[in-house]
């Protein structure tokens, strides 16, 4: 219960920047079921949480692993998430922690877009229609060179093609 009360204490206090949680295991000597239950618990407290906190163990004697596989353990947590040496266990949660920085990161330039697009539309939903012309690409064909000119280009709904200042379509 005590461990678990930590855990809990831990799991409130945590805000966003708490992404994973290293057990290290050098100095547990023993364990029974309800250590197993202890730690399958702990896994589902910190997969609730949104984004769930993973969770990494780290150098467990050998005599403690029989007992989590006789518990069932990698049922509930993945075989990749145990490690022989905490080294290997850091490396791996930095390895995570930049991909989630990453993911962050191109969200929050997401979200930036979406907003400058939404921006955009409103902008233009409050604009009244000048004229028709505005709203369409308009070309100029000049009649003694086969030439074409852009003389403004909003949308390509539509191509207004005038030869002398005369509409052809």
């Amino acid at each position: 219960a005590f461990f678990q009360d930590k855990i809990s204490k831990l799991r409130r206090k945590a805000d966003d920047d708490i992404h994973i949680i290293i057990l290290f295991c050098h100095s547990i000597n023993q364990m029974d079921s309800t250590g197993v239950s202890t730690l399958i618990k702990l896994k589902e407290l910190l997969q609730e949480r949104d984004p769930p906190i993973s969770l990494y163990i780290a150098q467990l004697k050998s005599q403690i692993i029989k007992v989590l596989e006789a518990g069932g353990i990698y049922e509930h947590i993945a075989r990749q998430d145990f490690y022989r040496h905490l080294p290997e266990a850091l490396i791996h949660a930095q390895h995570e922690y930049n991909i989630i920085l990453h993911k962050q990161k191109v969200q929050a330039e997401q979200e930036i877009v979406d907003k400058d697009l939404e921006l955009q539309e409103k902008h233009r939903a409050s604009k009244p229609e000048k004229s028709r012309m505005h709203s369409f690409k308009t070309v100029r064909i000049s009649e003694s060179s086969n030439e074409i000119k852009e003389r403004s280009s909003f949308e390509m709904a539509d191509v207004v093609v005038q030869v002398n200042g005369e509409d052809v379509n």
